[in-house]
């Protein structure tokens, strides 16, 4: 199985999970309390209406919001205008707000590690397919728009 073709929840479970261990493995102590429940639900449920937003308009084109499926459309409208993966950076955003909300460092490995997997491993495969596919558009969309923000 190509390490590209882990589907990014597993990733993300994967490295809360580890995170989690972590956390409760170490000494309170030594956690370095940065605690904020309120920032943290926030940053959660902006985090999730942004990828919701993007799997929505997804469906709006008709395109597959699975990223193992073929794309059928290139969708750069909401917030695929300022980031060409919304769907991943509100993983990440939900991630820390994981991490804000239980305030501890270790908490930190899983939207750093979602975020470098994603970007050496899984999106670079995915815009390979997305040129493949979708050709000029996709490299013309890719001069405008960033990967992440």
């Amino acid at each position: 199985m190509k390490l590209a073709t882990v589907k990014p929840p597993q990733i993300a479970g994967l490295l809360i999970a580890v995170s989690v261990a972590l956390h409760f493995a170490l000494p309170k102590e030594y956690r370095l309390d940065f605690s904020c429940r309120a920032c943290g639900v926030m940053a959660f449920t902006l985090g999730f209406i942004m990828m919701m937003w993007a799997w929505w308009l997804f469906r709006q084109s008709g395109t597959p919001a699975l990223p193992t499926d073929r794309a059928s459309s290139l969708v750069t409208t909401g917030p695929f205008r300022f980031s060409r993966n919304p769907m991943y950076l509100g993983i990440v955003v939900m991630l820390l707000a994981i991490a804000w909300w239980l305030g501890s460092w270790p908490m930190l490995i899983a939207p750093v590690g979602f975020w470098g997997f994603m970007s050496l491993v899984r999106i670079p495969y995915e815009e390979q397919q997305l040129r493949d596919i979708f050709g000029e558009a996709y490299a013309s969309y890719t001069e405008k728009v960033r990967r992440w923000i």
